[in-house]
């Protein structure tokens, strides 16, 4: 009889209200997209890797916004509208989990090899 795995939990991170209300915090600046401030700042995130907390604290909550995490998905007798949204919102999830999930470390034991 094979052995089933059993699914290992993501460890969590404590601080995560202390990370919410950071991003809370985060002040986009009025004309951000216009002013190419937008665009210098995910280039110093996502290419050129110069970026300071709070450029990428911006790009977070950019992506954020732009996926709704917080808000309501259900689009009323548009069912195709609703799925968009569910996988944008999704998306920020896993961006969210993988900034709060602890890695697993190298002493513990891997069943699967």
């Amino acid at each position: 009889m094979p052995t089933t795995r059993r699914k290992r939990l993501p460890k969590v991170q404590d601080d995560i209200i202390e990370f919410t209300e950071a991003m809370a915090a985060v002040d986009i600046p009025s004309g951000y997209r216009r002013s190419g401030q937008e665009h210098r700042d995910f280039r110093a995130v996502l290419i050129d890797c110069t970026a300071d907390k709070i450029q990428a604290r911006r790009v977070l909550t950019r992506i954020f916004n732009w996926g709704s995490l917080l808000a309501p998905v259900h689009e009323e007798g548009d069912p195709y509208a609703t799925h968009v949204r569910i996988g944008a919102q999704q998306l920020c999830q896993r961006i969210l989990m993988a900034l709060n999930s602890l890695p697993k470390q190298a002493d513990e034991e891997d069943p699967g090899g």
